[in-house]
């Protein structure tokens, strides 16, 4: 994520770190799980996951 910060009429990136974590779920059979993401018009499946929170390790985050 780029953050687009503004300080005496002068422009600066900076970037703010994200842990996240996912998980490989599949079944007997080898289906894996996928969760379909929705954005507006636009998705895309990905593994279950997301973001840790502070203080949360990513083994946590993943359960949760």
């Amino acid at each position: 994520m780029i953050i687009s910060t503004s300080h005496n009429n002068q422009t600066r990136n900076t970037l703010k770190r994200i842990d996240v974590a996912s998980a490989l779920i599949h079944d007997e059979n080898g289906n894996i799980l996928l969760v379909k993401n929705v954005k507006g018009d636009f998705f895309y499946w990905s593994p279950p996951g997301g973001a840790a929170e502070k203080d949360e390790t990513l083994e946590q985050a993943v359960v949760k």
